[in-house]
């Protein structure tokens, strides 16, 4: 296939809850809504509904996007996804995770998933950059902090052994990772903007009675996406720094198989 026509692959590991379907859509509809998103020349597969994505040299990139399920669950899909995901990964697809797909690639490639202690994050917090995340291609520009839509149960309590670890809350210390020029993760939603972060504070917090911390738009971060296929664009040279996991655009490490467990987003 001729690399110009290769399409992005949006790999779709759940839905969102009917209620909150009902008033800003499904994950699918937010990414394509994400600016830069590329159109036309992009596929969805919904893994957890039972599709599958073909071989990895079919693709440009694939962006894998959050879930109502646990990733430390272990369905069957997810665990197929999690050995995609490292196949691909050795095969230098481009790849960005985001909330349990961030967690599914971290786990995939030799990371620990669990559930973030002290409880989730819901609502729109303060991320800040590590000194390795404000020299990442990236996240080139980027102020030291910045506002960002978070909305999860469980985390990355430990990252794969090679990866970088670009940026953090708070609470959680692994909001942004990065595997060498090619991959990168993130806790936080950059598809969601005020509105279906007030829908999800709604659904999780209904009553009046229940603190909801912020929501609002987060401009910044919602580029994210657009801004990571950017990097890959046929005919553009990789701007992404050289070495660490990756020799001449494959992955120099062991495989790892995804660790086993239970109990994401």
């Amino acid at each position: 296939m001729n690399p110009a026509s290769r399409p992005v692959v949006l790999l779709q590991t759940g839905d969102t809850p009917p209620a909150i379907r009902a008033r800003v859509g499904n994950f699918d509809r937010m990414f394509f809504a994400c600016p830069g998103w590329p159109g036309q020349n992009a596929v969805r597969v919904h893994v957890q509904a039972g599709e599958r994505p073909g071989r990895s040299e079919l693709y440009r990139a694939a962006v894998i996007t959050g879930s109502h399920d646990m990733v430390t669950d272990a369905p069957p899909w997810s665990e197929w996804l999690a050995g995609w995901l490292a196949r691909a990964f050795g095969e230098g697809l481009p790849l960005f995770g985001v909330c349990y797909g961030h967690q599914l690639l971290a786990r995939a490639l030799g990371g620990r998933v669990g559930y973030l202690p002290g409880g989730p994050e819901l609502g729109t917090m303060a991320v800040s950059l590590t000194e390795k995340g404000k020299g990442d291609p990236l996240l080139a520009g980027y102020p030291p902090a910045f506002a960002a839509n978070l909305a999860h149960s469980q985390t990355v309590l430990e990252p794969p052994p090679e990866a970088l670890v670009l940026g953090g809350s708070i609470r959680d210390p692994h909001q942004i990772l990065g595997y060498g020029s090619r991959a990168w993760g993130v806790q936080f939603h950059p598809e969601f903007d005020r509105e279906i972060m007030l829908t999800y504070l709604d659904y999780f917090a209904p009553s009046p009675a229940v603190d909801s911390p912020p929501a609002g738009d987060t401009p910044e971060v919602a580029e994210l996406p657009g801004r990571f296929l950017e990097l890959f664009e046929p005919g553009r040279p990789n701007r992404g720094f050289p070495g660490g996991l990756y020799e001449n655009g494959a992955r120099t490490l062991d495989r790892r198989a995804p660790r086993q467990g239970r109990g994401n987003k």
